[in-house]
């Protein structure tokens, strides 16, 4: 028997169907007209799209051949680009930047008794090469910078706990450094020149009913050097999931730490050195959502954020948690977008379903939905956006 390399990730985001969130006060900006493109799935046995690019592009993997998918805009069947078999995880990879120039997968090969996972480039006619300089027996990529030349992840030997590591072409595979008393980190997201990059780094304990939990710091590498992350009561925060160009704002959610009472415990944030951490305002969210949100994706200039809310639903077969997509704008706070499909008029996000927004392209028109509906069948769709109805003033 074969051991996976990286075990299904260790991070709450990353779940089958994934988290919410708001920003700071002001002006509602006017409501941007929307359109919305479902994505084909004829011929796929279990796609799942993950990223969105400038001109709507939209990669994702299928589950069943471990392939990569591409979906150009308006095309009638998304294109196979092969790759697999590769390990995949729901809604967040593959990889690709925000002009589709860089595509990253993980190859998954046998390597005696052990699958192990190799992070792998897509070179066109030429197929797919795996990165040079990777030093880690294993290592699962999790994060691209936007202009393609950085890539982050956790990986290392299959028997101890992964640690975050930080790639680029000039100098290989590199480590990035744990805190003494952390076992492990996952590194998702870093700025084009390398200097940043942010992710989380954990412990195993046991949560207050004695089962074992692994607890999420929240954490950015600058030059190499770990800070962890809190807001201003010194709560710390959940796990980076993404940065802009530079990481100077960051976006991510869940429960930081050990169980620490608080009013924003579980809620998604942004956070930039200026501002500390902000705390997305969810009270345009319909009644009974709650915690845990997640922030997913980012806007190349702060104004967009999507991501996910929790939410109890009645059933047949008892209460169930369902997560329910979200886009915040800099100028107009939060908005469900199921509640914005079916006010558009579009058959899409009914009742019983399931989805997850998460990617959104640069400048913040495109978004991606990746779910289920009530009958389990999957789904993806891109809703574009006008830009001219909203305010474009991003971070400082």
């Amino acid at each position: 028997m074969f051991r996976s390399p990286i075990p299904r990730s260790r991070s709450a985001v990353a779940i089958v169907l994934c988290a919410l969130a708001l920003g700071a006060a002001g002006p509602v900006a006017a409501e941007a007209p929307m359109r919305l493109r479902e994505l084909p799935y004829a011929g796929f046995g279990a796609p799942q799209p993950s990223r969105v690019t400038a001109d709507g592009t939209v990669y994702g993997a299928d589950m069943v051949s471990g392939n990569t998918l591409r979906w150009l805009p308006d095309a009638a069947a998304a294109e196979d680009l092969g790759g697999g078999p590769t390990f995949a995880l729901v809604n967040i990879t593959p990889l690709a930047n925000p002009d589709g120039s860089t595509v990253v997968a993980n190859y998954m090969r046998e390597d005696g008794k052990l699958l192990v996972s190799n992070p792998r480039v897509y070179e066109g006619i030429f197929g797919w090469t795996i990165l040079s300089g990777m030093d880690q027996i294993s290592s699962l990529a999790m994060g691209l910078s936007r202009d393609g030349s950085q890539v982050v992840g956790y990986g290392g030997d299959p028997d101890l706990p992964f640690k975050p590591w930080q790639w680029d072409a000039d100098r290989g595979q590199r480590m990035l450094p744990v805190p003494a008393g952390m076992d492990g980190g996952e590194a998702w997201a870093v700025a084009d020149d390398g200097r940043v990059a942010a992710g989380h780094v954990s412990v195993l304990g046991t949560d207050e009913w004695g089962w074992p939990t692994r607890y999420l710091y929240g954490a950015r590498w600058v030059d190499g050097t770990i800070e962890l992350l809190e807001d201003a009561g010194g709560h710390t925060l959940g796990q980076v999931v993404a940065c802009n160009a530079d990481c100077t704002v960051l976006v991510g959610g869940g429960y930081g730490g050990k169980p620490d009472p608080h009013p924003d415990r579980g809620r998604a944030w942004y956070w930039t050195e200026s501002e500390g951490a902000v705390y997305l305002d969810t009270s345009g969210l319909p009644a009974g959502a709650m915690a845990p949100y997640y922030a997913m994706a980012i806007s190349a200039d702060g104004s967009v954020i999507v991501g996910t809310y929790t939410e109890q639903v009645q059933t047949p077969f008892g209460i169930v948690v369902v997560n329910k997509p979200f886009r915040w704008t800099r100028g107009g706070g939060a908005e469900c977008l199921i509640e914005r499909i079916a006010a558009s008029g579009y058959a899409f996000g009914g009742d019983g379903w399931e989805l997850v927004a998460n990617s959104v392209s640069a400048d913040g028109r495109h978004v991606l939905l990746n779910g289920m509906d009530a009958d389990y069948a999957l789904h993806g769709a891109v809703l574009t956006f006008d830009r001219d109805g909203l305010f474009a003033d991003g971070f400082d």
